[in-house]
């Protein structure tokens, strides 16, 4: 009878062996992530454009003739640098006039100072009057008044020649010509167009319920239209504060930040995530364990490691917000359990499974697709 017993417990143990061994060989493959607490954050998706700080469309002060356009469109041109010049030949010769005129005037001094001098020295002598002497002093006076009006006008005259020349104000690159040579322009006649290409920023409107909880701490997540794959931080520069009527958006400007080796161009898109730190802490899982059904449930396959071969059971769960690729669960779960991640496509309950791979810990990347809210 004992012969018997033992040699049936070793059987039923072979027995079992064996079939913990298959159970393992025809296991599904899966990968696993245990559930987290961490902050939860808010984000919010925006379209924005990168634009200059200075944009301008030059013009001349004068109404004159195009005699040169020295730039072309995408020109880099630097503050002080003559992008066009007027026909200024008139004003030449009329600034020829006024030097004339100025030293007429100086030598018309000159010789009334002489004479004044002259008269001081008869004065004393009794030659000449009082009268005669404030006379010559009285024509002093007025000689100088007229040289004084003399040099004005040669520098107004200056001046109007040097309008001739339109310069730029700042340093940056020509947008566009405007004008073109041997055409006539009036003053405020745009004829170039500047764009200051080293202090670029994002415009984004941002609607009007988000705006009170912006502030220096706001963090700004951008993927430029010419950069899909990758993502740069941003910080808030200003905030205009009159919105648009029929938006009830109000613009802001953000700025890539400094050490950030990125070329970005005015006209260029910008995605801008704004993250928003809710104050609270919950349970975190990835996106890629979350199954949503057609019947509006919300599940995920649950890791049970308590028997000889590890399998998985289906649980219903309630999702709040989702960012950096996670999902916050509201219920459902609990702190250290392991979810499915890879392999949850076509499992059922209880089904046995192989751990290909166990994530340690939450790793909050930004994906390249990002959502603002999971809804039930």
């Amino acid at each position: 009878m004992g012969k018997h017993y033992v040699r049936f417990l070793t059987l039923l143990f072979f027995t079992i062996g064996n079939f913990s061994v298959q159970a393992q060989e025809n296991a599904a493959p899966v990968a696993v992530e245990e559930v987290r607490e961490a902050e939860i954050m808010e984000l919010v998706p925006l379209n924005g454009t990168v634009s200059s700080v200075r944009v301008s469309f030059l013009s001349s002060e004068i109404a004159g003739k195009v005699q040169a356009i020295h730039v072309d469109g995408g020109a880099q041109v630097k503050e002080g640098d003559t992008l066009l010049k007027l026909d200024d030949r008139l004003a030449k010769l009329s600034l020829q006039q006024s030097e004339a005129a100025a030293r007429e005037a100086e030598a018309a001094l000159t010789d009334a100072e002489r004479r004044l001098k002259m008269a001081r020295e008869l004065v004393d002598r009794q030659t000449i009057s009082q009268d005669e002497w404030r006379r010559r002093e009285t024509e002093v006076a007025s000689m100088r008044a007229i040289v004084d009006g003399a040099h004005a006008a040669r520098k107004e005259q200056e001046l109007r020649v040097e309008l001739h020349d339109v310069k730029a104000p700042f340093s940056g690159v020509v947008a566009r010509r405007i004008s073109e040579e041997g055409a006539w322009v009036d003053p405020g006649d745009p004829v170039v167009e500047l764009v200051d290409m080293d202090h670029l920023r994002i415009e984004v409107p941002v609607p009007q319920q988000h705006l009170p909880r912006l502030s220096e701490d706001t963090g700004f997540q951008v993927e430029l239209g010419g950069l899909p794959d990758e993502h740069f931080e941003a910080n808030l520069e200003s905030i205009i504060p009159v919105g648009e009527v029929a938006s009830r958006a109000f613009i802001i400007h953000i700025v890539l930040r400094p050490e950030q080796n990125v070329s970005i161009n005015p006209g260029m898109s910008a995605r801008v995530i704004i993250r928003f730190n809710t104050g609270e802490r919950g349970l975190l899982v990835s996106r890629d364990a979350i199954l949503r059904h057609p019947d509006g449930r919300i599940t995920v396959w649950v890791l049970d490691e308590k028997g000889d071969v590890p399998v998985v059971s289906e649980r219903r769960i309630e999702t709040g917000l989702a960012f950096d690729g996670k999902i916050q669960i509201r219920d459902g779960l609990s702190v250290g359990e392991s979810v499915v991640v890879e392999g949850n496509e076509s499992l059922s309950p209880g089904q046995a499974v192989r751990l290909e791979h166990r994530a340690a810990e939450i790793s909050l990347v930004s994906p390249a697709v990002l959502q603002n809210k999971v809804t039930d």
